[in-house]
């Protein structure tokens, strides 16, 4: 029990080591954070809008290794002015005209000066610091002619030549147009208030779109081809892209026919660096960031039993990475390689692990010689790899006592004085019995073991 919680507590700190810090919260128009800035993983911070906005999303947002769960918005107030009540002919619902602040989400109830009517509803909320206001129109006055035309659009019900004081006609727009403005005029003493103008729709292209490598945030395609004026879409980097500095804002709205595409582009496009490339048998020894600007280096270490080969720290030039190290595991040599190669270490060496570039000896163990094509004896450790050498087993011959009688001869005194069995490397003199001589076709009488073989002279 006591070894699992152990092992989870060490997990969960190892994983937290791992998780790159968050960089600065993102800043919020007219709002502040108010408490302690945090980095980690599962920090937080809080915001508040500044006197008079209103906050709307979380207080708080979280750290979540690289990135910061989204942030609140301060939502502005309206401001009514005295000037723009009077021009509109309003009165607040004192019945009076003052300039006022009024805060986002809360209304105002209006009214009309005398020989105005209000046509539309009197109560107006602020939203994000915009009111729309009601229309003050004069009921007795002048009468107007024909209603006027709009580019785009129509006039739902038939024109008149003549309208009274009051009267109003509605406007449609055409198909892929959308109005701007209300969709009432009115006949006020003789004038027409403000007609609407019909705007062409926004068309989203997605050529432009993959040009800027960006795609819309809420889909991976679009459903509408056509966007109404005025309406709000959010855009989001490709998967790969990220976010140019220098792009236009990704909440888009489209205004009068046009669309600002924001843009996106790879961190090699922007000179900067994603995270630095792994390497084999071995980890980062800084903390890891999803992008790394150019001119910032980082450092690698190798896993145990393993050694560097290259320069510990690379650096993002430019957008791309140097060179980095490779690890090499460290040469230990291997008993089972030995056994099958009958070698062993020499001068009684106790160490088994060496590093690049150690060198150390290997020598045939007892019973055994030198291979003639084997590697090299001495061996220099070179990236975790060990060339073995090899022996082979020392052959023997015993000289046949048979065989030297039937070609009449015998060992020499000199021949380690008569030994019976000679090694692969020992050379030995056979001589002719007395009353014999060297048989002219004889094979030499200084000879040595082959392969555990003799060849015998002869005397006759």
């Amino acid at each position: 029990m006591q070894h699992s919680l152990f092992s989870l507590l060490w997990s969960l700190v190892s994983f937290l080591e791992k998780v790159p810090k968050c960089v600065d919260p993102p800043e919020v128009d007219f709002g502040e954070i108010i408490s302690d800035l945090g980095h980690k993983y599962g920090n937080k911070v809080q915001y508040e809008c500044n006197m008079a906005y209103m906050l709307s999303g979380p207080k708080w947002i979280t750290c979540l290794g690289n990135k910061w769960t989204s942030p609140p918005k301060c939502l502005a107030p309206c401001r009514i002015t005295k000037l723009e009540l009077d021009k509109r002919k309003l009165l607040l619902s004192d019945s009076r005209s003052r300039t006022l602040s009024v805060l986002h989400g809360k209304g105002l109830e209006f009214a009309c000066k005398q020989g105005y009517k209000l046509i539309q509803p009197s109560f107006r909320e602020c939203v994000d610091g915009y009111m729309d206001f009601p229309l003050c129109i004069v009921v007795k006055g002048k009468a107007c002619g024909p209603a006027p035309g709009i580019s785009n659009g129509d006039i739902l019900s038939l024109n008149k030549k003549v309208y009274s004081a009051g009267d109003f006609v509605e406007y449609k727009c055409q198909s892929l147009y959308t109005l701007d403005g209300q969709n009432k005029s009115f006949c006020s003493d003789g004038r027409w208030t403000a007609v609407p103008k019909c705007l062409k729709r926004c068309e989203l292209s997605t050529k432009e779109m993959e040009e800027n490598n960006i795609k819309l945030f809420w889909t991976t395609f679009i459903k509408r081809a056509f966007v109404s004026h005025l309406d709000t879409y959010v855009f989001t980097c490709r998967s790969g892209y990220t976010e140019d500095p220098n792009s236009s804002p990704f909440h888009v709205r489209c205004l009068k026919r046009e669309i600002q595409y924001p843009k996106c582009a790879t961190l090699k496009e922007l000179g900067k660096c994603g995270p630095p490339p792994p390497i084999k048998n071995g980890d980062m020894a800084s903390r890891l960031y999803m992008e790394y600007d150019s001119g910032t280096s980082v450092k690698y270490k190798c896993s145990k039993f393993y050694e560097m080969e290259g320069s510990e720290t690379v650096t993002c030039q430019n957008g791309e990475w140097t060179n980095p190290p490779e690890c090499f595991e460290k040469c230990v040599t291997s008993p089972k390689e030995m056994e099958r190669n009958n070698i062993q270490l020499k001068w009684g060496f106790l160490k088994f692990l060496f590093f690049s570039p150690d060198s150390f000896e290997f020598m045939c163990k007892n019973g055994y010689i030198e291979d003639p094509s084997s590697s090299p004896f001495e061996v220099r450790c070179f990236k975790g790899g060990i060339k073995y050498p090899k022996c082979n087993i020392l052959q023997v011959c015993s000289p046949s006592q048979e065989i030297m009688k039937k070609n009449n001869i015998e060992l020499t005194w000199s021949s380690y004085f008569r030994k019976l069995v000679f090694s692969q490397v020992d050379t030995f003199e056979f001589a002719c019995k007395t009353g014999y001589g060297r048989d002219p076709k004889s094979s030499p009488f200084r000879a040595s073991c082959l392969n555990g073989k003799l060849e015998y002279p002869k005397c006759t």
